[in-house]
């Protein structure tokens, strides 16, 4: 998936190379945010919402795949990297370079221009889910700021991956983690990088 992501980035970019605009021209004649397709353009972010695609390819009274290119498969993979434990602690802490533990069909309700990435829960501290169920992140970081009060992936200073609801610290920069099963609030951590939460899923269970 993420070669056919970065396909159709090429090929945008390559478009506009050949026709003449700026990304900011695309941009005002579509109606859409500069700052959306400069993300995208360079690379910062994953994907392209398929509204904002049609409605650059209208504005240039082209087709969407004259602009993107082919079209994603329809029932792309997403990789499983790991496992959710105790205290929704994510492990082996991974890069995502390497081989993930396994694959499995993208989740219907999710875009598939995204990029995810998931983790298999062990145990019954995240009721309704059970072990073996999976939990998908979007493959974009934000920053945490963006994701206050919100459920996501948490890569701390002090080296651990969590699984927590993200909440306001008591001094400048810090942030407390809650956690799912009652355990105490994690409190006042240095956070390095964030992944929103996308979906929970039985994932191969329900195959």
């Amino acid at each position: 998936m993420a070669t056919t992501i970065e396909n159709r980035r090429a090929a945008f970019n390559a478009w506009v190379l050949e026709h003449g605009p700026t990304v900011a021209d695309v941009a005002r004649r579509a109606g859409v945010p500069q700052t959306t397709l400069y993300s995208y353009a360079s690379g910062k972010s994953q994907s392209l919402k398929g509204i904002t695609q049609e409605k650059v390819a209208s504005a240039y009274r082209v087709r969407v795949e004259d602009l993107f290119g082919a079209a994603p498969s329809p029932n792309p993979e997403i990789g499983v990297w790991g496992k959710i434990g105790a205290r929704a602690e994510i492990y082996p802490l991974t890069d995502y370079t390497s081989d993930p533990m396994y694959q499995v069909q993208l989740p219907a309700t999710l875009d598939a221009e995204e990029e995810y990435v998931a983790f298999e829960i062990e145990g019954y501290s995240m009721p309704p889910a059970e072990p073996g169920w999976l939990v998908v992140f979007r493959k974009t970081e934000v920053t945490p700021d963006h994701l206050l009060n919100a459920p996501c992936l948490v890569d701390t200073k002090d080296g651990r991956r969590l699984f927590k609801r993200l909440r306001k610290g008591y001094a400048p920069g810090r942030y407390n983690l809650e956690s799912w099963d009652g355990s105490p609030v994690i409190e006042d951590v240095e956070v390095l990088t964030v992944l929103p939460f996308a979906a929970l899923t039985p994932g191969r269970r329900a195959r």
